[in-house]
């Protein structure tokens, strides 16, 4: 280590305490006879948080030559806040660390199945030299980046300590660092020097469990059950099922919380986090034999009902779960929150008109809800209700809530409705990152509507040297501002000039494919599609649009139908999907079956396109009265709907 030290404070001596509880100090009685340096245990991170606001300076030069070989110092800082007094007073203590004189050192414990308590050193305050430097550069390293040498250097600093902040700051380090080796000595380590900690309890629980071993999981899962419970009635159950939710092995978790609950039975919070875990490992009927339990305790608790009918629907018995329901909102109306439960039902099974109805008696009872305005506002957009959309969004507006969204759909309401300036003005509105990149986008969308392309096209590349990591979804806006223009060639150059900066990306060769059918390419549609499929067999998208395109664009139907199929197995409820599998029938003669999977495609999917494709299976197959009817209302949604025009012209000349 660098450094020109020659006559160096050496650290050893006894511990000192100032009365602070929140804070570790160690004094360092130096040979030369000035007063030790007070070092703690915080100070030393505290340390590392200044050296990381000069970053200018190599590490080295800090450390060379800039104290002199006598001082008299005390670092302090208070844990909660990491307040520092003169920064580079604390340099100085991390300088006496790494060029102090050489100390004995200490043996390191072996890891045992019980760690030993801890040491007399650990206990009275003292921290060796080797400690404290193994700490800073620990905290340096992590600072820095460098995961792996900080375990390294904390947990030596733990194992050689024996102090529970050290142990404590080694053991998260491990758990951050994922799948280390000697993450369940850390946590072990960290429990046995401080026995009562909640989280050394949880962290060795969950590693437990990694490793499969139920036994030992469920001991420190029960203390954490217990010492939860005890200090908020149904909050351990919360804890210890959030848990046990988030490994792996969900049969091994619902084996866990079945031993935990055994002897609790009566309790609701048990047998609700019983079913929640049941329904986590797809053990429907027991999820559902549990929250009937729940509910049978605690009739009106929504989240027992939630549970009942998740699982009931799990099983196909949704409607039955749904009038059971209904009948404990009208026993309980009082409660408001079975209703939410309700209407969350109701929207989750695609039932949203009567979801609409429940959530806006809510609103009868709560008129500024924004939990309640909120969904409205989404399910009219769903339901193509813009009016009523955009009522409830310009109310959340007002409210002050979800406001960016709440603009950005704006945006697309006046958008669609080709109120070009008022939805630039609502884009112009929307904040943060979330929305904020995709609604300048749009404007550059507007702007290029308006007519101008160019600028259009210059605001799109400007956002994408300002967002590199968004720039394959900028490349695509582009894309589609010169499709709308119908300069498809120049879009096939973009798509292109993207693919070679990006090369192999999905999206990109997904969209220069639809866009090669638009020249008659049929053949570099295929090309980038195979590339697709070649490096994922399994994309749906990609298998409908060649399966489609075959259909529509050849006479291969035969082949095409295996790429429908395969994706209708990936995504079975897809409209779009469900749309090519009807098309492709029809082009095969199988004009029943066809008409079967259109039908099912239109009632989720509600699109032009498809009602165009169902209306001329009914009309060749002799149902002209019910493709009229399903053409017109068609139109009345969108009256402008090429696809319907053309199939109406074409069938009815």
């Amino acid at each position: 280590m660098p450094g020109r030290n020659t006559s160096g404070p050496c650290f050893g001596g006894t511990g000192s305490n100032t009365g602070t509880p929140a804070v570790r100090e160690y004094r360092t009685p130096c040979a030369s006879g000035v007063e030790g340096a007070v070092l703690t245990v915080s100070g030393i991170f505290g340390i590392v948080r200044l050296w990381s606001l000069h970053r200018s300076l190599w590490l080295p030069d800090l450390l060379m030559g800039l104290i002199p070989p006598s001082f008299s110092l005390v670092v302090f800082a208070r844990v909660r806040n990491m307040r520092l007094v003169n920064p580079w007073i604390l340099l100085s203590a991390a300088l006496a660390v790494l060029t102090g004189c050489a100390t004995a050192d200490s043996p390191v414990p072996a890891a045992m199945d019980r760690p030993a308590p801890p040491s007399r050193a650990a206990a009275s305050g003292e921290l060796s030299q080797e400690v404290l430097y193994d700490i800073l550069v620990g905290e340096l390293a992590h600072q820095e980046g460098d995961l792996t040498l900080a375990v390294r250097h904390y947990l030596h600093a733990a194992r050689k300590s024996r102090d529970p902040e050290v142990a404590e700051r080694a053991a998260r380090l491990v758990l951050q660092a994922r799948d280390h080796p000697d993450a369940l000595e850390a946590a072990r380590l960290w429990l046995a020097l401080d026995p009562d900690n909640l989280e050394a309890h949880q962290a060795v629980a969950m590693l437990y469990l990694q490793e499969g071993n139920a036994p030992q999981a469920i001991l420190h899962l029960q203390y954490l059950l217990d010492g939860v419970e005890q200090r908020r009635k149904g909050a351990g159950y919360l804890l210890v099922t959030n848990l046990l939710q988030r490994g792996q092995d969900k049969a091994l978790a619902l084996k866990v919380i079945e031993r935990l609950v055994s002897a609790r039975m009566e309790e609701p919070d048990a047998l609700f986090a019983y079913a929640v875990l049941a329904l986590n490992a797809k053990r429907n009927d027991l999820a559902v034999e549990q929250a009937a339990r729940a509910i049978a305790l605690r009739p009106d608790w929504p989240g027992a009902w939630a549970l009942y009918v998740q699982g009931m629907a799990a099983q196909e018995k949704f409607d039955l779960a749904l009038a059971e329901l209904q009948q404990a909102v009208e026993r309980h109306n009082d409660n408001p929150r079975l209703r939410v439960v309700l209407a969350r039902a109701l929207v989750e099974n695609k039932r949203y008109e009567a979801a609409n109805t429940q959530f806006e008696l809510l609103l009868e009872l709560s008129p500024d809800d924004v939990e309640v305005i909120y969904p409205l506002a989404l399910l009219a957009l769903n339901m193509r209700h813009e009016a009523t959309a955009e009522r409830y969004l310009k109310r959340l507006v007002e409210l002050n809530h979800r406001a960016d969204e709440a603009h950005f759909y704006l945006g697309q309401l006046a958008e669609s409705a080709k109120r070009y300036p008022q939805a630039r003005d609502w884009y112009q509105k929307v904040g943060g990152d979330q929305h904020g990149v995709e609604a300048r986008i749009r404007s550059a969308v507007v702007t290029a509507k308006e007519g101008d392309v160019e600028a259009a096209r210059t605001l799109l590349q400007s956002l994408r040297s300002e967002n590199r990591d968004l720039a394959v979804r900028l490349y695509l806006a582009e894309g589609e501002v010169l499709r709308e223009a119908g300069r498809v060639e120049a879009q096939i150059e973009v798509l292109t000039a993207a693919l070679t900066e990006y090369p192999g990306n999905e999206d990109l060769l997904y969209a220069r494919a639809l866009t090669a059918e638009k020249l008659n390419r049929i053949d570099w549609l295929e090309r980038d599609l195979r590339e697709i499929l070649a490096a994922d067999a399994d994309n749906a998208a990609a298998l409908n649009a060649l399966g489609y395109t075959l259909t529509d664009r050849t006479d291969r139907h035969t082949e095409a139908l295996g790429y429908i199929q395969r994706a209708l197995e990936l995504e079975p409820d897809d409209p779009a999907i469900l749309d090519s599998m009807g098309w492709v029938l029809y082009r095969l003669g199988r004009n029943v079956e066809s008409i079967e999977h259109l039908r099912k495609a239109l009632a989720l999917g509600h699109d032009a396109e498809i009602a165009a494709h169902l209306g001329e299976v009914l009309w060749v197959s002799g149902e002209q009265s019910e493709a009229r009817m399903i053409w017109n209302k068609a139109l009345e949604n969108a009256p402008d709907a090429v696809a319907i025009h053309e199939t109406m012209k074409r069938l009815l000349r």
